[in-house]
């Protein structure tokens, strides 16, 4: 199911998988995009957690809270450091 092709952006799909970085869909247990599938914000904050924890490309740093009190995140995503 990782492959179906109504999930793939030929912009991406020559591109080797990660054996150590989760998809979305491992992690949320969907496909993003998918029909009648909502992905809530704490699920996607649980995401940009996971993929920092796997790979030293990534860092998310809370900036604060929203006026509802939701954590409010940046997410970096860069080259990977010597």
């Amino acid at each position: 199911m990782d492959d179906a092709p109504e999930f793939i952006s030929p912009l991406v799909d020559h591109l080797p998988k990660s054996v150590t970085v989760p998809s979305p869909r491992v992690t949320l247990g969907y496909h993003i995009g998918a029909p009648k599938k909502l992905t809530y914000y704490s699920d996607i904050l649980n995401y940009y957690r996971a993929l920092a924890a796997k790979s030293p490309r990534v860092r998310v740093q809370s900036i604060g809270t929203t006026d509802e009190g939701r954590e409010c995140v940046v997410v970096f995503i860069g080259q990977r450091t010597r």
